[in-house]
C-alpha cells in the first residue's frame, strides 16, 4: 500500500482535519493484521476499485463512487478486491 502524506490544517476550534490518499494493490489488506481505530471520525471516498470494508462487525463492498463514514474509535479493516483509489478524510 502506497500513502501520501496526510495534509492537516487547523480549522475552526481545536477541530483538526487531516486528508490523504491511499493506493492499494489487489489482495492487500490495511491493517496487514487486526483492526484500526482513530480517535477521529473517517471519511473515504472510493475513486477506483473495489475494497472490503469490515467496520463495527458489518462488512461492506463499495466501489466507484462510495462514500464510508467511519465513527471515531470504530475498529474497521480494508482489504482490496482490486487495485484501488481512496481520498480519506479524519475529522476530529
Amino acid at each position: 500500500m502506497e500513502a501520501v502524506p496526510a495534509l492537516q490544517t487547523q480549522v475552526a476550534g481545536n477541530s483538526a482535519v487531516q486528508i490523504g490518499t491511499v493506493h492499494f494493490l489487489s489482495g492487500q489488506r490495511a491493517p496487514e493484521t487486526g483492526s484500526a481505530a482513530h480517535d477521529e471520525r473517517e471519511i473515504s471516498v472510493i475513486l477506483e476499485g473495489e475494497l472490503e470494508v469490515v467496520s463495527g462487525g458489518v462488512t461492506h463492498r463499495v466501489g466507484p463512487g462510495d462514500l464510508l463514514d467511519i465513527p471515531a474509535g470504530e475498529a474497521h479493516y480494508s482489504t482490496a478486491l482490486s487495485d484501488s483509489k481512496v481520498v480519506y478524510l479524519l475529522l476530529g
